[in-house]
C-alpha cells in the first residue's frame, strides 16, 4: 500500500478526520490533505515521523506493515486520552469493585469542589459582572463527524462564562483549529455560532462539507450555468473550496464573533 492509502486506512479505523490528524501530529491541515488529494506513494521523514507518533503507530505501519487490532485500539485512545489519562484508566481498570467504588467516590467529591472553586475565582475576577452562564463548547475537529452540533454525545464539554462575554443570539461555542482564518480567527480561539440552517453571502459560518468541519466564509457567484458555492478562508494561503455537485454540504450555523 502506498503512504496515503495508509493513512487514509488509520483515518477510517480510527474515525479520524484530517483536522484531527493535523491537531494530533502537530502537522497543518494543507500537509494532511495534500498527501491524500495527490494520493502520495511516500513522504519525507519528519513528516512520516510526526505521523507516526501522533497517532501512535509504528513508522513500520506507515512503511506498509499490517494494521493489526491493537494498532487501532491504541490510536482510537490516544485520540481521546493523554497518555496520563491512560495510566490512570490502565490502573482503574485492574481495580476491583471496591477500589472503583471509593475512586468514584472521590472523584465526584473532587470535581464538585473544583467547580465551586473556578466559580468562585470567576467571580472575583468579574466582581462587576456576576452573573455566569454554562455554555456548550465544541471541539471543531471532535465534532466534524457527527454533523450536528446540538447532538448528545462527547464531542463537547459544557463550561462557565460570564454572561456579558456571551452574543445574545448564540446556541453553543467551537474552538477552532488551524491558521486557515487568521488574523481575524486563531488556531484556539473559541467562536460564538447561532445554529441556523442558512446564512447569507458573505457571512462567516460553520459547514460540514463531506463530513469535515470548516469554519469559512460563504460566498455564492452566479455563472452562466448557474451558482456557484465556495467556502473562502480569511488566510490568503487557503485556496477557496468549490462545492461540486455531488458533494454533501451542510450549514451548521453563523459565526457571530470573528
Amino acid at each position: 500500500m502506498f503512504f496515503y492509502e495508509i493513512l487514509l486506512d488509520l483515518m477510517d479505523r480510527g474515525s479520524l478526520s484530517i483536522p484531527d490528524v493535523a491537531r494530533l501530529t502537530g502537522l497543518h491541515d494543507s500537509t494532511i490533505r495534500s498527501i491524500i488529494s495527490r494520493k502520495s506513494k511516500s513522504v519525507a521523514l519528519d513528516v512520516a515521523a510526526k505521523i507516526s507518533k501522533g497517532l501512535n503507530v509504528d513508522i513500520a505501519v506507515l512503511n506498509g506493515g499490517e494494521i493489526n487490532n491493537h494498532d487501532i485500539a491504541m490510536l482510537k485512545e490516544s485520540f481521546i486520552f493523554s497518555q496520563g489519562e491512560q495510566r490512570h484508566i490502565k490502573k482503574y481498570r485492574a481495580l476491583d469493585g471496591h477500589g472503583k467504588r471509593t475512586v468514584d467516590f472521590i472523584l465526584d467529591s473532587e470535581y464538585e469542589r473544583t467547580q465551586q472553586v473556578k466559580m468562585w475565582e470567576m467571580s472575583q475576577s468579574h466582581p462587576h459582572c456576576e452573573d455566569v452562564v454554562s455554555m456548550r463548547v465544541y471541539w471543531e475537529s471532535a465534532a466534524a463527524g457527527f454533523g450536528n452540533y446540538l447532538s448528545d454525545g462527547d464531542n463537547f464539554e459544557t463550561r462557565e462564562f460570564p454572561a456579558s462575554a456571551i452574543p445574545q443570539k448564540a446556541d453553543f461555542g467551537i474552538q477552532i483549529s488551524g491558521d486557515s482564518m487568521i488574523p481575524n480567527i486563531l488556531d484556539g480561539d473559541i467562536v460564538w455560532v447561532e445554529a441556523t440552517p442558512e446564512i447569507r453571502d458573505g457571512e462567516v459560518g460553520i459547514f460540514v462539507l463531506n463530513g469535515e468541519s470548516f469554519c469559512k466564509v460563504l460566498q455564492i457567484s452566479s455563472k452562466r450555468s448557474g451558482k456557484m458555492v465556495s467556502l473562502v478562508s480569511h488566510n490568503d494561503a487557503y485556496p477557496a473550496i468549490i462545492i461540486k455537485e455531488h458533494d454533501v454540504l451542510k450549514t451548521v450555523g453563523r459565526v457571530l464573533t470573528i
